[in-house]
C-alpha cells in the first residue's frame, strides 16, 4: 500500500486495524476478537474508514462500535470551505503533498509553481495543536492565496483522489458515536450533520452529539468523557442509542 499519508482513508483504516492485531500479541492484554476504535479530527476520518474496512480487512475480529469526534468526511467541501483561513491552507498543503506522494501525481498539477518550495517547507513541520503551533507556521504567510488550482481539485486525477479519500455513509450496522463542536471552522458542523443524515437515512445506527461552543482543537477533549462511557457500553452488551430521525 506505500506510505499511509495525511487524509488517506483506507491506509489509515489499516494501519489502526493493525494496531488491534498487533496489541493482541502483548503479553497479559488477552487474546480478545472483540474491539472498538476511536479517533478524533483525522483520527475520526480513519475510523470511519475502519468501520467501512473491517469485515473484509479483518474479519477474524468484531468491531463493538466507532467513536469519532470532527471527522473529515467530505473532503472537497471541506477543502474549499477552508482553503481561504491560515489553518485551511496550512492543512490543504499538507494533503496535496501527501496524496502527490501516495497516488504518484505530480504536484505542479494542482499548486502553483511558486508555492511549491513552501509546501514541502510546511510539510517538514510537525503540528500538535491546531490553534497554537499551526499559526507560528511562518512559512503560511508566504504561501499566495490562490496557491492551490480550485480547477485542478475539480478534475481528475485530483477529484478522484479527494473522492476516494472521503467518507460516504456507514457500511454496517456497527454503532457509530459521532461528536461535533459547533464552533469548529474546520471541520464545519453543517458537513459533518450532513454526513449524519445521509448515513441515518440509509440505516446507520448513529449517536450524533454536538457540543456547543467547542471548537476543532477543544472538541477533542472535551467530548472524552462521553466517549469512554460510550465505549464501555458496547463492550457490556448494552442496546446503542440512536438519534437518527
Amino acid at each position: 500500500m506505500g506510505p499511509a499519508g495525511y487524509l488517506v482513508g483506507r491506509g489509515q483504516a489499516y494501519a489502526v486495524i493493525d494496531s488491534v492485531r498487533a496489541a493482541r500479541q502483548i503479553p497479559g492484554l488477552g487474546g480478545s476478537d472483540r474491539y472498538a476504535l476511536w479517533g478524533y479530527s483525522q483520527g475520526g476520518q480513519a475510523v470511519l474508514f475502519g468501520e467501512n474496512l473491517a469485515h473484509s480487512y479483518a474479519p477474524e475480529l468484531k468491531l463493538v462500535g466507532v467513536a469519532a469526534t470532527a471527522p473529515p468526511t467530505n473532503l472537497d467541501a471541506l477543502l474549499r470551505a477552508d482553503i481561504n483561513s491560515a489553518t485551511g491552507k496550512i492543512l490543504a498543503a499538507m494533503a496535496v503533498q501527501s496524496w502527490s506522494r501516495k497516488y504518484g501525481v505530480a504536484m505542479d498539477t494542482v499548486v502553483v509553481p511558486s508555492a511549491i518550495g513552501k509546501v514541502a517547507e510546511i510539510n517538514n513541520n510537525c503540528i500538535n495543536n491546531f490553534e497554537g503551533q499551526i499559526h507560528d507556521l511562518s512559512d503560511e504567510k508566504a504561501l499566495p492565496e490562490n496557491f492551490i488550482s480550485q480547477q485542478a481539485l475539480a478534475s481528475p486525477p485530483w477529484s478522484q483522489i479527494i473522492s476516494e479519500n472521503s467518507v460516504r455513509g456507514i457500511a454496517g450496522k456497527t454503532p457509530v458515536l459521532i461528536m461535533q463542536g459547533l464552533a469548529d471552522t474546520l471541520v464545519w458542523p453543517a458537513i459533518t450533520e450532513q454526513f449524519v443524515k445521509k448515513a441515518c437515512a440509509a440505516g446507520a445506527v448513529i449517536q450524533f452529539v454536538t457540543l456547543p461552543q467547542k471548537t476543532h482543537d477543544s472538541a477533542g477533549k472535551a467530548s472524552v468523557p462521553e466517549t469512554i462511557g460510550w465505549i464501555a457500553n458496547r463492550f457490556a452488551g448494552q442496546r446503542p442509542p440512536n438519534n437518527c430521525p
